[in-house]
Order: C-alpha cells, then sequence, then structure tokens
C-alpha cells in the first residue's frame, strides 16, 4: 500500500512538472533568468561562449579518456592483483601487504594530492589577493567580488581541502597492517598462481616453495 502512495505521488508531481512545462511560453522554456547586477559591485570577468565550449570539450576529452583507460586497461589489471595479491612479491614485500596499504594508504594519498593541485593552488591565489575570485580568475556565472573575512574563509577552506584525506591515510595505516598480520593464507589456493608467483626484486619465485612457506595476510579480495 505504502508503495501505490508513493508511485501515486511521483507521478502526480510528474505530471505537474509537465503541465508546468506546457504552460510556460516556448521562448522561456530553455532560458535561465539572467542574475541582475548590483550598483557599485565588482564581478570578476566572465568566459566568453567559445571559451566555455572549449572548456566543456576538453573536459570532456580528458575525463573521457580517463574513464576509458580506467575501465579497459587499469581496473582489469587491479581486479587480478587483488584477487592474486599472495602470489606476489615485489622488491622484499608481499602483494598482499602491497594490496591493504594501497587500498587505505595511496589512495586516500593520491586523492590528498589530487585536491592539493586541483583546489589548494586556487586557495593559495585566494589569499595572495585576499578576494574571491582571485585576480584574472575567469568564471561561467556572473560572480560578485568578495573580500576581507569571506575571501580568507574560502582561501584557507581551498588550501586545507586536503586534510581530510590525509587523515583518513593515518588513520588506514594501522588498518592495513591488521589486515595483513591477519592473514593466514590458508584458504588460498597457491596452484592459481601457476609454475610462478610474485616478483622478488624482479625474480620470479619459485611457487612450490611459496606454498610451503608461512604467510600473513587477508583471504585475497573476490
Amino acid at each position: 500500500m505504502n508503495a501505490e502512495i508513493i508511485i501515486g505521488l511521483a507521478l502526480m508531481g510528474v505530471g505537474a512538472a509537465v503541465v508546468a512545462f506546457l504552460r510556460t511560453p516556448a521562448e522561456l522554456r530553455y532560458k535561465q533568468p539572467e542574475p541582475m547586477k548590483e550598483a557599485g559591485a565588482e564581478y570578476a570577468e566572465q568566459y566568453s561562449r567559445t571559451e566555455r565550449v572549449r572548456f566543456i570539450l576538453i573536459g570532456l576529452a580528458l575525463n573521457g579518456s580517463l574513464f576509458l583507460l580506467w575501465k579497459f586497461w587499469a581496473l582489469p589489471r587491479w581486479a587480478d592483483f587483488a584477487n592474486m595479491s599472495p602470489c606476489y612479491e615485489f622488491w622484499g614485500i608481499s602483494g598482499v601487504t602491497i594490496l591493504f596499504h594501497a587500498l587505505f594508504v595511496g589512495i586516500p594519498l593520491l586523492s590528498a594530492l589530487a585536491v592539493a593541485v586541483l583546489i589548494s593552488r586556487r586557495g593559495l591565489k585566494i589569499l595572495r589577493d585576499v578576494q574571491v575570485p582571485y585576480q584574472g580568475e575567469k568564471v561561467f556565472r556572473l560572480t560578485r567580488i568578495k573580500r576581507g573575512r569571506i575571501a580568507l574563509l574560502a582561501g584557507w577552506g581551498h588550501v586545507l581541502a586536503p586534510l581530510p584525506f590525509v587523515a583518513i591515510a593515518v588513520w588506514g595505516a594501522p588498518q592495513a597492517d591488521a589486515l595483513r598480520s591477519g592473514f593466514t593464507g590458508k584458504n588460498f589456493d597457491y596452484s592459481q598462481c601457476g609454475a610462478k608467483a610474485g616478483v622478488n626484486d624482479g625474480q620470479p619465485q619459485d611457487i612450490e616453495a611459496k606454498a610451503k612457506m608461512p604467510n600473513k595476510g587477508m583471504e585475497p579480495m573476490r
């Protein structure tokens, strides 16, 4: 009964939206109202239509390329490594150790680095000019320039944006150690690794010898 009521309310909302759309004059249906400028206020320079189109096309190309690279190249290799991590050893470090530290420490630190490059740099420019948007920054919509305490708060907010990811990495380091220490390898079939398992300082390690050695860590992710 509750599901029928929810579906009915949703259909009523959709119907009301359609009616409102049809009653709106055709020339105004897809047009957003332009914000009004206040007298005496300063506004940041806006991107031209050509610059907006170029910005969007470049963003779509870069993000699309990264998505395809991740989905069809990086993700399958990462999934294979995650499932077979007990088979690997790099420079004396087991694949299980690398897996857990990559998940709990590496990814948060990479995220912090990305945020620092994309966001914190803007924050430094805001603090330098004590205004937001900073001097020379273009915007997509009409944006009033703000100075003083508001600009300082915005600048420090941008600069400190990577800290939550760093905190996650600090928290995740002992969690990764605990998961690695809890791994026994009893439930992992080392025969899946084939004739060789892992790499130790660039040299392949014999799977039969690895299977006889005591192992630490958690059952590999599937």
